[in-house]
């Protein structure tokens, strides 16, 4: 940050560059601004509320499923068709290579021995 390159991708980059600023703002002050320890407490803080709340997101979640089978199925159809879609738009694999080992007829199309054949997934 001293010599003017700054990685501000993340919540620690984005606080430091941020309280180094405020600190070069007031004449070098160090005493405004926030410390080591301070930017330190604010990522722990940040890491622990988030997970805070996305567990008990998750908990009421299954509370409720729970309690609500039809919700249950309705919800495993949903998930499952946003998988399927999320395959079809983003597959893992975006091609299938083969190695034809001995020659092929399919249909009217003839394929020697040693041809690759590339396929997409869907």
């Amino acid at each position: 940050m001293e010599a003017g390159e700054t990685a501000n991708s993340d919540l620690l980059g984005i606080l430091m560059e941020s309280n180094f600023r405020e600190i070069q703002e007031h004449q070098n002050n160090t005493k405004i601004g926030m410390s080591a320890k301070d930017v330190i407490d604010e990522c722990k803080l940040f890491y622990l509320a988030g997970q805070e709340t996305t567990s008990v997101l998750l908990l009421w979640t299954m509370v409720l499923l729970s309690q609500h089978t039809d919700w249950q199925a309705r919800a495993r159809e949903e998930v499952t068709m946003i998988f399927h879609e999320v395959l079809r738009l983003y597959p893992p694999v975006t091609v299938l290579t083969r190695m034809v080992s001995k020659d092929t007829q399919v249909g009217d199309m003839y394929f020697p021995a040693g041809v690759q054949s590339l396929c997409p997934p869907s």
